[in-house]
């Protein structure tokens, strides 16, 4: 029942979300466009306190707009306040954050890597609204000035920096969209609306109105206008997890928020805008094009076969058998709590599988053969393909081992938006887009690699790791941690196991003619 409520109030807040968004800026743009094209009246009913009027077109009528700095002389009182759509995105905004990234442990709000709680990215993710505020908002109110603004360019830079290193990147990117808004949102209700309040006031009593109430409320007005575009990509990045699950996606942070504050100034100065603006908006272009062009790749195979090695004898050829051993309290598996989509897909609750101990026995470790099979022919690459499936909304298998030069084929058995982007040292990493069910897409690893990890990051907690080898030698540790690695010929070899929570061991064998050697590897738990 909870994933089925999460879903729809997840559904109902977005709706709220965009539609007082909408309105929100909506109205901004029309007041910006006012402020920007309002001309002297050009008639002589007009009263002499009008500081300017447009007159406009809609709906089959038409609207003469005036801007005054002083009250008329017949005044009602009756006010159009735009101040409830400001607020109503914000709230409806902070308990979409709460439906998406809070509910549910924080799975969709961690980052793989990070290394912390989700209680402390919670943490994280309220104190940058709050203590984004505050640094603006001191800046602006006690400051002002170049200072002011370079200290608010620093606020924002550093939190593109950081977020994307402690959050997922879908919640990073839409974290400084949600920074953004709470600025926006508390400037009307905070700063625009109460210097507004006390102008009125002032006026209605026949006084002269401080002009600096005007003045800052101005002043957060057009803040809020160079946020606009910003935050409107922003609302919309987590459909694309090309970006947000970018290597460098703090530069494409950056880049957007830089090209959409030269939008913003394109809508309302056209051709004749600052020449910094043109600058911004070609380099931001540049560098957003630099990042994203997709790369021409080499063709395979890149990690050639000496032509004249003599092959493996199967007549003489032994073996490596062994256990990996786990030593220690098993660490207890995280329960992968889903929710929406991807829960629908599962029954029962699913747990973690990054550490499977079976009586003492650990399963998923990569072993292989790094050194002693040099001078020999590591015969033919196989040709069927590695099939790796998100099935689920969880990886088929948490390991695969494939040689160099081998398809592996990467498919989204969902009816749900998966990605898949790989963490590489040597082999160059990719991210593909599977947006439609069954969608396959053929990859091939040009380097010897152990491992390349695959991850999800439209659901983070999807990961798989793959071992990329030159030769056959290779094996994964079954559930009760035994393996065997045959077709060895005698020598002397390294044999290294690893496993990604407790990372690399090796060891030293000699495999003797038709022999069988035993290597054991044990991990201990982390103290």
């Amino acid at each position: 029942m909870i994933e089925y409520l999460t879903e729809w109030a997840g559904l109902a807040f977005r709706w709220l979300h965009v539609t007082f968004a909408i309105a929100w800026i909506g109205h901004a743009f029309m007041f910006h466009e006012l402020e920007h094209n309002l001309k002297r009246p050009e008639v002589d009913d007009v009263d002499p306190d009008v500081n300017g009027e447009m007159w406009m077109v809609h709906g089959g009528g038409f609207f003469r707009m005036q801007k005054t700095r002083v009250l008329p002389k017949v005044f009602t009182g009756d006010l159009k306040w735009f101040k409830y759509e400001s607020l109503g995105t914000w709230v409806t905004g902070f308990f979409l954050l709460i439906a998406t990234f809070y509910m549910g442990g924080g799975m969709m709000l961690t980052h793989p890597a990070a290394g912390i709680s989700s209680s402390a990215a919670i943490g994280i993710s309220l104190g940058t609204l709050i203590g984004g505020w505050a640094i603006y908002d001191t800046l602006w109110a006690r400051i002002g000035g170049p200072v002011a603004a370079t200290g608010t360019a620093a606020m924002f830079l550093a939190a593109c920096i950081a977020l994307p290193e402690l959050l997922s990147g879908r919640a990073a990117f839409l974290h400084v969209g949600a920074l953004m808004g709470t600025l926006m949102t508390a400037n009307v209700w905070m700063r625009i609306l109460p210097n507004s309040r006390k102008s009125i006031a002032a006026l209605i009593a026949g006084q002269e109105p401080d002009p600096s109430l005007g003045a800052v409320a101005h002043q957060r007005s057009v803040h809020n206008g160079y946020m606009h575009f910003p935050i409107i990509f922003l609302m919309i990045s987590n459909h694309y997890p090309a970006l947000y699950g970018h290597d460098l996606k703090t530069p494409i942070l950056l880049g957007f928020i830089a090209l959409g504050v030269a939008v913003r100034q394109y809508v309302y100065d056209g051709i004749k805008a600052h020449p910094a603006i043109h600058i911004t908006a070609l380099a931001s272009l540049g560098l957003l094009v630099t990042l994203t062009v997709p790369k021409t790749e080499t063709p395979m195979p890149v990690v050639p076969v000496a032509e004249g090695l003599p092959t493996i004898d199967a007549a003489t050829a032994g073996s490596v058998t062994g256990r990996i051993a786990f030593v220690g309290d098993v660490p207890p598996a995280e329960p992968l709590k889903m929710y929406g989509a991807c829960a629908a897909l599962q029954k029962g609750e699913v747990l973690s599988d990054a550490v499977l101990v079976t009586d003492g026995g650990l399963q998923n470790v990569f072993v292989s053969v790094t050194a002693g099979l040099e001078g020999y022919d590591p015969g033919p690459i196989p040709e069927a393909a590695v099939e790796v499936d998100q099935s689920s909304c969880i990886y088929d298998k948490r390991l695969f081992g494939v040689r160099v030069g081998q398809t592996v084929t990467f498919i989204n058995s969902d009816d749900t938006f998966h990605n898949v982007r790989t963490v590489s040292t040597a082999n160059e990493g990719f991210n593909l887009n599977m947006p439609a069910v069954n969608q396959r897409e053929d990859k091939v690893f040009r380097m010897p690699e152990v491992t390349v990890n695959a991850r999800c990051d439209v659901h983070p907690w999807m990961q798989t790791y793959l071992g990329v080898v030159p030769h056959n030698a290779w094996a994964i540790s079954a559930a009760d941690g035994q393996f065997e690695i045959t077709g060895l010929p005698p020598g002397d070899y390294t044999i290294e196991a690893w496993h990604e929570v407790f990372g690399l061991q090796s060891s030293q064998v000699t495999v003797t003619a038709k022999g069988s050697t035993t290597a054991d590897f044990a991990f201990k738990a982390s103290e």
